[in-house]
């Protein structure tokens, strides 16, 4: 088998953040709950292993997480660093605050957000999709449903 994918992915702990592997169900089977210890900015990560070259976003770069809906804010796609504040130099992801979801990019330290936003309902499942276009010059921002492909934002 060839992996032509040359990253290993690790847990990060942030500030002593936690995660619990849980059994999912027909849909989802292997669920994974990041969480806060209740230190003041704590929580958990996975990301590509630090030890390994940067990934450099260059063009055709696509990122699609599949998440449940939850009451504490997260951040999913690309971004410049494992800690508890946002990208600081270089990112592009979806920042879930309060369940409310909008897209951000970070570029040479400078923030944009999208101009619309999408509300979570409770107890639902979506699927989050970042995609850069063939230069790397526009991202889009998609939201489905977790079965669906019809755009919810």
């Amino acid at each position: 088998m060839l992996n032509l994918f040359p990253y290993t992915w690790q847990f990060n702990s942030i500030n002593s953040g936690t995660y619990v592997s849980y059994s999912g169900g027909a849909k989802h089977p292997g669920v994974i709950r990041f969480g806060s210890s209740g230190t003041a900015n704590s929580g958990y990560c996975l990301i590509i292993a630090q030890s390994q070259p940067p990934v450099v976003l260059a063009g055709k770069d696509k990122s699609a997480i599949i998440f449940g809906t939850c009451t504490v804010f997260r951040w999913m796609g690309f971004m410049d660093q494992a800690s508890p504040t946002v990208a600081v130099i270089a990112g592009l992801y979806l920042d879930i605050s309060e369940g409310v979801i909008t897209g951000k990019e970070v570029t040479s330290s400078v923030m944009s957000t999208t101009l619309t936003s999408y509300t979570e309902a409770l107890n639902t499942w979506y699927r989050g999709v970042i995609e850069l276009n063939e230069i790397g010059t526009v991202a889009t921002f998609t939201l489905y449903g977790e079965d669906s492909d019809t755009i919810l934002w």
